[in-house]
């Protein structure tokens, strides 16, 4: 059966159901009463299609479905949209009417149109409109490959009382295909929103849309030659999208390609990338998404120029092949020095945000520390303060620390940066004693200690160091640390108390006096603060 003979089969619905009526150009006579010819006027026969819905709903109280043949005019599917929640011209109430009526009010109408790649037509017919309605709330968008496809959801979506875009491909219209007889049943239906796995496999996943799966299905047969499995899936539905069976697939198969005729910039695939990234089947990919789109240009007039705008089989060969020739290189070799230089640059960039997230947590616990030094010197407390001020200095030396680590660490960034720069130009990695001595002074940092060391090993593989020093640039130690601590203790002390205690006090002033009771409460907030000060230090 062709396409073209499925989708006329679908008309029975006409006969399954009265008030299901044809608006369209050129398909009748003019005055017809279930078949209506229309002007070449898009616009005026999409407003009659939901002028027509709110008519039958609000009067008879049965469905009405129009089938417009001529899909031009993204304003017209907002209006069936918008009508189907009670909204007549403002857009933006959308989202709120409908939650006000819960979709409640139907909107029966599919629209029918050649949508895609088409044959000397140039841009002006020959635009993929799948994401730009994909987009609209509330609105149903197919886009049919095989007679089985076309008879199964076409019949659906008349029967679906939500507005049905319904995306044709005129070339395809001729295409034959077998069909079962289940399929030629007059009942045989298919469920919108769900995809069909066309041939299994278990290497890579490739998913696509309309006339684009007939060119996945080709790819799929000239990379079994060459031993390679693929997986095609049918989408059938833009919105609703099956994300499950394409991540479900994904999980087999470790890798994905997405093959789409329309722009490559927030298209059909865009979406699907996104929403695997945002999922769990990431985790299972073994390489990036590749995705397989049109030229980003207007559709050329002249035959040569158009068939380099679109899609074909040998271009989804050659991109899968070279997906899959990456991962077995990067198997047998290893990564690239470019690959390398970005892990290092992804590892670098953590580090730093770690840092910056124990410098938050000093600032706050200072905070906190100042105030109960300030209650401390009020009451005469003052061993209690000076011990507490003493682990404030501390933290001040730690956090100064943790900054020229997080210095350094943008230091060794750079340098990589430099490498990348130069791995283009020589295609290898250059000794950098810059690095070496970066990486040996934030290795004493207990806090990246560790991934400092596996990094530092991992750079001295791919020759970039020669060897570790441990007397380069070494920082302060602890026992430093606390002769510095020590000698600050008076003034930071002096600072905090605005001049009550602290070396700049004279030592004959009279100091507060001690309560003769302690608090027990103060007590342990004393404790608690030092605790927090003394673990933010220990890392």
């Amino acid at each position: 059966m062709s396409v073209r003979d499925a989708l006329n089969t679908a008309m029975e619905e006409m006969l399954r159901d009265e008030s299901v009526f044809i608006m369209g150009k050129e398909i009748a006579r003019y005055n017809g009463r279930r078949v209506i010819d229309t002007p070449i006027t898009e616009i005026s026969f999409a407003s009659v299609t939901v002028g027509a819905t709110r008519h039958v709903v609000r009067r008879l109280a049965s469905r009405v479905y129009n089938l417009v043949d001529g899909l031009h005019g993204e304003v017209e599917c907002h209006k069936l949209t918008t009508w189907r929640y009670k909204y007549v011209r403002d857009y933006e109430q959308l989202t709120s009417l409908a939650q006000a009526v819960s979709g409640d009010v139907p909107c029966p109408v599919v629209f029918r149109g050649p949508n895609g790649a088409a044959a000397g037509v140039g841009a002006q017919h020959s635009q993929d409109y799948a994401s730009w309605y994909g987009q609209i709330p509330g609105l149903t968008v197919v886009s049919p490959w095989s007679a089985e496809d076309c008879k199964g959801l076409l019949k659906a979506a008349i029967r679906d009382p939500n507005p049905v875009v319904f995306l044709e491909n005129e070339m395809m219209y001729g295409v034959t295909f077998p069909v079962s007889q289940e399929v030629m049943s007059d009942n045989f239906l298919l469920p919108i929103g769900k995809a069909k796995v066309e041939l299994e496999g278990s290497d890579v996943t490739i998913v696509a849309h309309s006339k684009m799966v007939t060119h996945s299905l080709e790819a799929a047969q000239e990379l079994a030659k060459e031993g390679i499995k693929a997986e095609v899936i049918n989408l059938r539905s833009i919105r609703p999208l099956d994300i499950d069976s394409i991540k479900a697939s994904v999980k087999k198969t470790n890798r994905l390609i997405i093959v789409e005729g329309g722009f490559p910039a927030f298209g059909v695939g865009s979406e699907i990338c996104a929403q695997i990234v945002e999922s769990e089947a990431f985790d299972y990919l073994d390489a990036p998404v590749e995705r397989v789109t049109g030229a980003d240009v207007p559709t050329p007039y002249a035959a040569d120029l158009e068939d380099l705008t679109f899609p074909d089989t040998p271009l989804i060969v050659n991109l899968t092949m070279r997906g899959l020739m990456q991962s077995l290189n990067r198997l047998i070799y290893g990564l690239t020095p470019e690959e390398k230089i970005r892990a290092w640059q992804s590892k670098i960039r953590m580090e730093e945000r770690q840092l910056d997230r124990e410098m938050r947590q000093l600032d706050m616990a200072r905070k906190k520390a100042q105030g109960q030094v300030k209650q401390l010197a009020a009451k005469g407390r003052v061993d209690n303060a000076r011990m507490l001020t003493k682990e404030l200095v501390r933290s001040n030396k730690q956090k100064d620390r943790l900054s020229v680590s997080k210095a350094r660490l943008g230091s060794i960034n750079i340098q990589l940066a430099h490498q990348l720069s130069m791995v283009k130009v020589t295609g290898t990695l250059q000794k950098s004693t810059e690095i070496m001595k970066l990486s040996n002074s934030l290795i004493k940092l207990p806090q990246i200690s560790q991934s400092m060391r596996e990094m530092s090993m991992e750079m001295m593989k791919a020759g970039i160091l020669e060897e570790m020093l441990d007397d380069v640039m070494e920082m302060d130690d602890d026992e430093e640390l606390e002769e510095e601590a020590n000698a600050e203790v008076e003034k930071v002390l002096y600072e905090i108390t605005d001049g009550k205690l602290g070396a700049a006090r004279a030592v004959k002033d009279e100091l507060p006096h001690a309560q003769d009771a302690v608090d027990e409460d103060e007590e342990r907030n004393l404790e608690q603060y030092q605790k927090q000060l003394s673990d933010l230090l220990s890392g």
